[in-house]
């Protein structure tokens, strides 16, 4: 396997460890939704989502895992990593994640018995803020610089979190954080990660992701987590607004400096794709790059990337567990066997290029999918290979329906990797159908696996 070339690019090898440290109200449900994809089930290790969680988890533990996430600080996180872990996350301007935070919290279903919840549960914005030291509001400012720039040594979980009691209210916010925070730690450790995201520029980070990690571009996303009813910055009184960002200047000179690492890199990206796979007539093209662009030349990446990582072969096969190349896709829900498509109408899925068949060198493909969100978008699935429609032919199983393709030696040669192009009409939410389903997910249809194998010559 080739190595790097940009020191922005990163070879996720067999093995390696990914780690998204996921910042409250950041975004990061949505992002977690596309990287999860890029790993087996088996190897996500998710159930952890607060640093209390983690008291009992060893180093020896975290090593059959390769993707974390959750709610939790960097240094914890380190302690139980390999070395060469590599570390991402997503920072938001910290006024506009504080407000949101707030009301989030407050929609969240809180014990009312407990004093300090009671209380919280009865405050208004403003009157938070003011709170002094009010517990919540501690822990509540300078939460993303916290969480990058805490800093206890080494230790096990258990006595991490134990120093973290000792040092409740010491810290470095000006209302007292329950972390004690280094903010030049905390950018040292920005400028160590793989990739740094922000909230307010998405659609740029994701091209970012793609292009640090060799995944294809990511341009559809379905938003997770947000709260339509928080009121929006422009509607909170100036006042109360300078008293958060007061409250949170450590968060906002980290942010500040986290522009200005996205700002270098999305450049640095944007010169690096143009130098290696821009044609002549963009020559006089410059960063910022128009979006078709920057699109069409991470795409190029994507298929490089993807054709030495994955050598041709002669068959292959795909369960909804397994790591998925592709996009248009949501993870697997807990225990569901199934993986949707959505939220636009167009999914794809990649596939090594395939060798010739030993005879005639053609193959069939087959498909398992076990539901769709009306049976009316599952009668528009139409199919593309490497570009070019194939008639699909449908046979009813118990376990649902099984679509079969014959794809001719023709329609797979010259190319650096099998490409499936799954087109609906529509998706429509399950709310769309039922507004008592929570569900407002774009579904389109539910698949379970897939293959591709060679044809068998016919006995007489």
């Amino acid at each position: 396997m080739s190595a790097p070339t940009t020191p922005l690019e990163v070879y996720l090898g067999n093995g390696y460890q990914l780690c998204f440290i996921h910042l409250e109200k950041t975004g990061g449900s949505s992002l977690e939704a596309i990287v999860e994809s890029y790993f087996a089930s088996q190897e996500i290790y998710c159930r952890f989502a607060r640093p209390q969680d983690m008291a009992g988890v060893s180093p020896q533990d975290a090593a059959n895992f390769r993707f974390f996430h959750g709610h939790l600080p960097y240094e914890m996180m380190a302690g139980l990593l390999r070395p060469d872990a590599a570390f991402i996350t997503l920072l938001r301007e910290p006024v506009d994640r504080f407000v949101s935070h707030f009301y989030h919290r407050q929609r969240q279903a809180i014990p009312v018995d407990n004093p300090v919840a009671h209380r919280f549960l009865q405050m208004t914005l403003a009157e938070y803020v003011q709170a002094g030291e009010f517990r919540p509001l501690q822990q509540h400012c300078n939460y993303q610089a916290a969480f990058l720039g805490t800093d206890y040594g080494t230790g096990t979980p258990k006595q991490w979190l134990a120093s973290r009691k000792r040092d409740k209210g010491r810290g470095g916010g000006p209302a007292g954080s329950w972390f004690s925070l280094d903010l030049r730690l905390a950018k040292e450790r920005l400028e160590t990660f793989a990739w740094v995201g922000l909230t307010e520029r998405f659609q740029e980070s994701l091209y970012l992701l793609s292009y640090v990690f060799g995944w294809p571009p990511v341009t559809a996303v379905h938003n997770r987590n947000v709260n339509p009813a928080r009121p929006r910055l422009a509607q909170i009184d100036a006042q109360t607004l300078q008293h958060i960002a007061a409250l949170n200047a450590a968060d906002l000179e980290l942010y500040a400096y986290a522009q200005e690492l996205f700002e270098r890199r999305l450049a640095c990206m944007q010169w690096d794709l143009l130098e290696r796979y821009g044609r002549a007539a963009q020559a006089h093209l410059q960063p910022p790059l128009p979006e078709d662009v920057l699109v069409n030349l991470l795409e190029q990446h994507y298929l490089q990337i993807f054709a030495q990582e994955h050598p041709p072969v002669v068959s292959f096969s795909w369960q909804s567990g397994s790591p998925l190349r592709g996009v248009g896709w949501y993870p697997l829900e807990q225990g569901e066997p199934n993986r949707w498509s959505g939220p636009g109408p167009d999914s794809t899925l990649d596939f090594p290029a395939l060798l010739p068949a030993p005879v005639g060198g053609d193959f069939y493909l087959r498909f398992l999918v076990v539901a769709a969100i009306t049976p009316q978008v599952l009668a528009s699935l139409r199919l593309q290979v490497n570009g070019r429609p194939v008639p699909l032919s449908l046979e009813r199983q118990p376990e649902g329906l099984v679509f079969t393709a014959y794809l001719p030696a023709g329609l797979l040669q010259d190319h650096p990797m099998t490409r499936l192009l799954f087109s609906l009409e529509r998706t429509l939410s399950p709310h769309d159908l039922d507004l008592a389903n929570a569900d407002i997910r774009p579904l389109g249809l539910a698949l379970r696996w897939l293959e591709v194998l060679p044809v068998q010559p016919v006995s007489f």
